[in-house]
């Protein structure tokens, strides 16, 4: 017969302590200098600012805080208790840089006591304690803190749910106390960024899919055609998320083309090009894929009766705007067009614009594995045109060699008659990677880029 016991953990008088540790004497000096001189005014301001508890975590008295109105805690403490497993207390808090100097973390310890607060304590089973920054990477000596800048850091921690019995607490309460301490000190040479992945970066990742046999029921082409995703193993950083995550675009593109001809290429095209880009993931690293241009457009259009060739009426027209620019064509009975969506559009071409020598000021030239330049590559959205009842075409966009958005006719009507069009050009796949990724080595530059941990 198993006996019940009810567990109270507390944790009392928390501290999460900022020191300020800074030779004032080494800058302080005074300046003897033949002629006039002025020397800007120089302030040190380290603290914490901005706590925000994250939501079910267990009731704090007292709860952590900071001072917002002088701006001037460098010190939290706080006190919780846990009762069951799966309790736990987090929060965040801004470790600001406010003042002229340049900072640097000069050493960090993240102890555990008895409550007595000197005798220290192993972590025991039940309990994980952690103070990161928020997305993740570990708090290290010399990480850089940038004046007028801000580092947020979370601190979790939570009595575990997935334990032994063995493993709980031997007496009715545990109480003890958690003490983080980070020593600030002026930045010297020694100071390092922290190892965190950056817009514009590059990062190598090989997908886990040699080959991928793209049916023809999906294209519209004759065949099936086969691309190698692996062969893509060079990305670069475009866009990073609030929580963490990250986006980022291959270097290069496809060597393989894919074709998209008539109704069926048409109809499917943009829910082809993502069924395409999700190949070139990589397990554990990748929260997502999409071919560049998507964001929600209709992967598969469902009613073809207004170009599947038994009418040659052409559907009457409505421009819809885009989030960002352009237009889109649609009509009352479906869409036909997308609405030019631009932000990956507009986050590459930011990102390689930096690069006039190699890429031009467009930013956008597409290249493939090896050295040989592409005509373009595919961008996730159609587009109808419509020069009345004799002419109309539905066309799939593409990105061209100079940067330059273009379309090409899948389909076409032209005086009472349809062509089926054939024309390919190259998949550039945008990868989703799941925050907490660490780099293992590399400088994030093309020639020697980040690897992943």
């Amino acid at each position: 017969m198993k006996r019940n016991r009810k567990q109270n953990i507390k944790l009392l008088a928390l501290a999460l302590i900022l020191l300020l540790g800074i030779g004032f004497a080494a800058i302080a000096t005074q300046l003897k200098i033949e002629g006039t001189l002025d020397v800007a005014k120089t302030s040190w301001d380290v603290h914490l600012e901005n706590v925000s508890i994250t939501p079910g975590s267990v009731t704090a008295n007292p709860a952590p805080t900071t001072d917002e109105v002088n701006k001037n805690t460098t010190e939290i403490a706080y006190s919780m208790s846990f009762n069951k497993p799966g309790d736990f207390y987090e929060f965040t808090v801004d470790m600001v840089n406010s003042g002229t100097i340049d900072a640097m973390v000069d050493s960090v310890s993240n102890l555990l006591y008895e409550n007595n607060g000197t005798t220290l304590k192993t972590l025991p089973a039940y309990l994980e304690s952690t103070v990161t920054y928020a997305d993740g990477i570990t708090i290290e000596q010399n990480h850089y803190l940038k004046k007028n800048t801000t580092e947020k850091i979370k601190v979790r921690v939570e009595f575990k749910k997935d334990i032994n019995i063995s493993d709980l607490p031997s007496s009715s309460s545990d109480t003890m106390k958690f003490i983080f301490k980070a020593d600030y000190k002026q930045a010297d040479n020694n100071a390092r960024k922290i190892d965190r992945i950056a817009v514009g970066e590059y990062i190598s990742l090989v997908p886990d899919v040699q080959t991928y046999s793209v049916p023809a029921t999906l294209t519209g082409y004759d065949s099936d055609q086969t691309i190698n995703p692996s062969e893509l193993n060079l990305w670069r950083v475009i866009d990073i998320h609030s929580d963490g995550s990250f986006d980022a675009v291959s270097e290069y593109v496809s060597s393989t083309k894919v074709y998209f001809p008539g109704t069926a290429g048409y109809a499917n095209f943009v829910g082809t090009l993502n069924t395409i880009a999700s190949q070139y993931q990589k397990s554990g690293y990748t929260i997502g894929a999409r071919e560049m241009g998507y964001d929600g457009q209709t992967s598969i259009i469902g009613d073809t009766s207004a170009f599947d060739g038994t009418t040659n009426t052409a559907p009457s027209e409505t421009d819809t705007p885009s989030p960002t620019s352009g237009t889109g064509q649609e009509y009352s009975g479906g869409v036909l067009g997308d609405t030019l969506y631009l932000k990956d559009y507009t986050l590459v071409s930011n990102v390689y614009k930096s690069d006039t020598t190699t890429y031009g000021s467009s930013g956008l030239k597409a290249y493939k594995v090896g050295t040989t330049t592409a005509t373009g590559y595919w961008i996730a959205s159609r587009f109808f045109g419509y020069f009345g009842e004799t002419l109309f075409y539905f066309s799939g966009r593409y990105v061209y060699t100079n940067g330059s958005l273009g379309k090409y006719d899948c389909l076409r009507s032209f005086d009472n008659g349809w062509n089926d069009l054939t024309f390919s050009y190259a998949i550039r796949p945008i990868l989703t990677l799941k925050s907490g990724i660490t780099i293992s080595g590399g400088s994030g530059s093309k020639d020697n880029p980040y690897t992943l941990g």
